[in-house]
């Protein structure tokens, strides 16, 4: 009888010794098979009975140990990983950061992630942040997190501002070619930013986030966080609050610089612009209300309210007995809004005939406007009678034959070639050669940037449609812009 009790006491014995060894279901339902079998096969070979009990009690305490350890280490991998690609997240570099209480946190933002997303569609840019992130593991021996969708972050123990600076301009570097995603090469636009780890705990990353904003915003390729950032960071918010209060107000309101006709010699066009006078901190530049608006999503309403003026405006106008055609720009990332599109149409339908002296300027430089989804957009816009034009011609990548894609009637040369007609004469082959391609394609050429005679001469001499800049008047309110434009027709006349 000795000998079952010592079976049993001797696979106790093995059970426990191999407890942290058995951490597979697979091993732990094998041994426990061999324990159900194991009083069968003794007793068939004469040995006697013995209770497996006590074993199978250990293997069951090693079972569950293992499964609730495999569930919990399951759930802290689900907590600090990003789903969409596979890199660790923000809360694991908060942790990390935690630890290490000394260097710095840099973060990469790829500033074109949104056309990247419209472009290649969202599963593809998260292939894109994963080969991105795989090519900054050159850069620096730390874990790449994945800490917002447009951004990636790492801790860099390196405490020397100007060693620091040096890896930055490195990693810039790293960026210098295309990354490719499944045999397509795609243009990767990167911002850093960052911020040293002084003891804010987990603001760090959200200022090493905000310093790459800073670089995005002033066209630079990274910058380090500054204390001000904090101040500017609150201005900002308050003064997003207070954008639909000053549309409503009519703070925000639209000014119009007027456009010359070369052919009819007359003013019957205007662009709308965008201004506000802040009652307290005085005129907002117009380039940072439109970042500001596009960040806090507030885009559609603004351009809404842009054209929704404007047409009041150019009714004005009519029954004054003055005809202007009026321009309003609108956000390239707009046009693939469809609730944008529906809410233009429905406000079109209020101001019967006022599409055909619409024109709504599109920036040519996004890539964004060459997607199917923008393209039929534009198309129905177009439908209504609205001219597209593409705005700021010139300073993206596009020729005028890849525009003929879009439904688009117009083009507008940017004012950086035009002002610098007079001096230059490769601007000048440039924008005469633009206006005499753009003819052939059937477009109309309007000219921006006019500040002197001597421009507009030249202008005229090559053939261009329209032409808007100083020399010909300098923004101005809805009154003024009637008043100029009947004394100018009644000239002409």
């Amino acid at each position: 009888g000795s000998l079952p009790g010592l079976v049993a006491l001797l696979a106790l014995l093995l059970l426990r010794s191999w407890q942290s060894r058995l951490r597979h279901s697979g091993v732990t339902l094998g041994l426990a098979l061999v324990l159900l079998v194991l009083p069968f096969a003794l007793q068939a070979a004469g040995l006697g009975v013995i209770s497996v009990a006590p074993a199978l009690f250990g293997l069951a305490q090693v079972g569950l140990g293992d499964v609730i350890g495999t569930m919990l280490a399951a759930l802290r991998e689900s907590r600090l990983t990003d789903p969409q690609t596979g890199l660790a997240n923000a809360r694991a570099l908060r942790e990390s950061m935690a630890i290490d209480q000394q260097g710095h946190v840099v973060v990469m933002r790829l500033a074109n992630y949104a056309d990247i997303v419209n472009v290649l569609g969202r599963a593809h840019a998260g292939l894109v942040v994963q080969r991105t992130a795989q090519r900054l593991s050159a850069l620096t021996a730390c874990p790449v997190h994945h800490v917002e969708p447009n951004a990636l972050g790492w801790i860099d123990p390196c405490t020397d501002h100007e060693t620091q600076a040096e890896q930055v301009e490195a990693g810039v570097a790293l960026f210098n070619q295309a990354v490719d995603v499944d045999g397509r090469p795609v243009r990767v636009v990167p911002a850093f930013g960052v911020a040293s780890i002084d003891g804010s705990g987990a603001r760090t990353l959200d200022r090493a986030l905000m310093a790459a904003d800073q670089a995005q915003t002033k066209g630079a390729r990274w910058d380090w966080y500054h204390a001000t950032a904090d101040v500017e960071s609150d201005w900002r918010l308050s003064l997003a609050a207070e954008v639909e209060a000053a549309m409503a107000s009519g703070a925000i309101h639209p000014v119009y610089q007027p456009q010359y006709d070369l052919r009819a010699r007359d003013i019957n066009g205007a662009e709308a612009l965008v201004r506000w006078n802040h009652p307290e901190r005085g005129p907002i530049n117009p380039e940072s209300l439109i970042a500001l608006v596009e960040e806090h999503g507030l885009i559609a309403p603004l351009t809404l309210h842009v054209l929704r003026t404007a047409l009041n405006d150019q009714r004005r106008w009519t029954q004054a007995g003055v005809a202007i055609h009026v321009a309003v720009n609108v956000s390239a990332m707009l046009p693939a809004d469809s609730a944008f599109i529906a809410a233009v149409e429905a406000l079109l339908a209020q101001y019967p005939g006022a599409a055909e002296q619409l024109t709504l300027e599109i920036t040519e430089s996004t890539p964004m406007i060459h997607t199917a989804a923008v393209i039929a957009a534009l198309e129905r816009l177009q439908a209504l009678g609205i001219t597209i034009s593409i705005d700021d011609y010139g300073t993206g990548q596009s020729t005028l034959s890849y525009l003929r894609n879009l439904p688009a009637r117009e083009i507008k040369i940017d004012k950086s070639f035009v002002i610098g007609m007079a001096a230059s004469r490769s601007d000048q082959l440039m924008v005469a050669s633009t206006i005499a391609l753009a003819h052939a394609l059937e477009y109309r050429v309007v000219a921006e940037g006019v500040e002197t005679a001597a421009i507009l001469d030249m202008l005229a001499e090559a053939g261009c449609d329209f032409v808007q800049g100083w020399h010909i008047g300098r923004p101005m309110s809805a009154a003024d812009l009637q008043a100029l434009a009947l004394h100018s027709q009644r000239a002409a006349a």
